[in-house]
């Protein structure tokens, strides 16, 4: 791909920032933190293609108009259920975390996630997105970071799922603020796109433009936690990735 003029570089920063909804003092003030030129004339340098790439996850390559995608796929450190939950709990235990959504396509049915058998049914896809609030100088902003764009099959099935679900119970149960998830729905064609790097995050939750239709603790229900299948996917998750319940800290 040719390298894209200035006008067109700033255009494709636009798209990932203006969804953010960052006060214009914001964007400057990460603009200066990247060596930005302020007036947004000059080209980018490698350098601060890097720095922008590393704040706002997105590719430097894509910025400087070298990739077509947006983001580098596949970030395999994403696809580990066990990390999701790390991230979640440094998330919460260093009150940066102000909210969980989870993402998941229209007609997804989380009885349909099975282990052991592979697929490339979007209807098995589903994503978590935590929103951080981050330090910018003196600022703080809020950035959103994509985790689980794939099909939740083996081994990332539906037990890991609940499991989840289950260490954000135990952090709201705690106290800690923006754990109990929101639900959001999305089509089948742009969780796709998410998974293959075409789109941004930004381009999905942006504008809100899915009402959280689906609640994703509906799953847990006591009456459904009382089935003998359903107690067992519970069990064997805790009993596979050991109980993470031991991560957690006292702190609030």
């Amino acid at each position: 791909m040719r390298r894209l003029d200035a006008a067109e570089e700033w255009a494709r920063i636009d798209s990932i920032l203006q969804p953010l909804g960052w006060h214009d003092m914001d964007q400057a003030r990460l603009l200066l933190e990247c060596g930005c030129e302020p007036s947004r004339a000059a080209e980018l340098s490698m350098t601060q293609a890097d720095q922008l790439g590393a704040w706002l996850e997105v590719d430097p390559e894509y910025l400087l108009g070298r990739e077509q995608n947006p983001v580098v796929h596949p970030n395999l450190y994403h696809n580990v259920p066990s990390e999701l939950w790390r991230a979640i709990i440094t998330a919460t235990t260093s009150h940066t975390l102000r909210e969980v959504l989870v993402l998941k396509v229209r007609g997804m049915n989380l009885d349909r996630l099975r282990p052991g058998i592979g697929t490339d049914d979007p209807r098995s896809m589903l994503a978590v997105v935590l929103t951080l609030r981050r330090p910018l100088g003196s600022y703080v902003v809020e950035t959103w970071q994509l985790w689980q764009p794939e099909p939740w099959v083996y081994p990332k099935s539906r037990e890991h799922v609940l499991s989840v679900l289950l260490l954000l119970q135990a952090l709201d149960a705690r106290g800690f603020s923006g754990c109990y998830p929101r639900g959001l729905e999305i089509s089948a064609e742009e969780m796709k796109a998410l998974n293959k790097g075409q789109m941004h995050i930004t381009a999905v939750l942006g504008h809100h433009r899915w009402p959280p239709k689906w609640d994703v603790q509906n799953f847990l229900q006591p009456a459904g936690l009382l089935a003998s299948r359903r107690r067992n996917e519970i069990e064997q998750s805790l009993q596979h990735y050991g109980d993470w319940r031991a991560m957690l800290s006292d702190h609030r």
